[in-house]
């Protein structure tokens, strides 16, 4: 979806945007304010439903789904991968990202290899639910999804590129909710809450050390 939004640079371009019939001549002050709040109103609207931006010319691109999830890995450190994917392809601010970390840290310690119960490696080939794996801990039809994302891309299932690269496929696809209300939220331990609610949906969520850990992220500036 590509939406063209024309900015006026002056209150002539306005004008000639919406003209008048008579009477005076182009618009006053109130109604550029108008116009500039309306404005503003749809940049908020549209930038709510995951990443985008504006180009030049006032044409908003947003985040095309269906696109490939494989991520680009921007450094070796879980934390800081998973805060630069979350930034760049979903527009989350710091504050936002952090939540999301908090609960990662809470699930496997931000590492990536991990089933339940502490034991690195491979996956085990428990997939009916309560066998969690990797940095969301994804268990059940979610885990054997997981697994099948890294074999179609020629992945290790513990890799951190498989680890973002699903949540990016689920984040696209049946938990996009996610995005559009963690944007919405202002603190860590906000984001932090919607996180667990809408993506990771725990069994004991242990909400506590959940907002803890993302307070901590945030305060060393992942």
């Amino acid at each position: 979806m590509t939406i063209s939004v024309p900015l006026a640079e002056s209150q002539a371009q306005v004008s000639d945007l919406f003209p008048t019939n008579g009477g005076d001549q182009g618009f006053g002050q109130l109604e550029l304010m108008l116009l500039q709040l309306i404005g503003q109103l749809l940049m908020k609207y549209l930038s709510s439903y995951g990443g985008g931006s504006w180009s030049g010319g006032g044409t908003w691109q947003p985040y095309k789904q269906g696109s490939s999830t494989v991520p680009t890995i921007s450094s070796n450190d879980a934390a800081q991968a998973v805060a630069s994917d979350l930034e760049q392809r979903y527009g989350l601010t710091p504050t936002q990202a952090a939540g999301v970390l908090g609960n990662m840290q809470q699930e496997s310690g931000m590492q990536c290899n991990v089933n339940q119960g502490g034991r690195r490696g491979a996956p085990n080939g428990d997939c009916s639910g309560g066998a969690g794996y990797g940095l969301a801990q994804w268990d059940g039809s979610r885990k054997a999804a997981e697994i099948e994302y890294a074999r179609k891309h020629g992945l290790d299932p513990g890799s951190l590129q498989a680890n973002i690269g699903y949540m990016n496929q689920e984040l696209d696809g049946p938990y996009s909710k996610t995005i559009r209300d963690i944007k919405q939220t202002s603190t860590a331990g906000e984001a932090a809450r919607v996180w667990e609610r809408d993506f990771e949906q725990a069994g004991t969520p242990a909400m506590g050390n959940r907002i803890e850990y993302a307070d901590a992220f945030l305060r060393k500036g992942l």
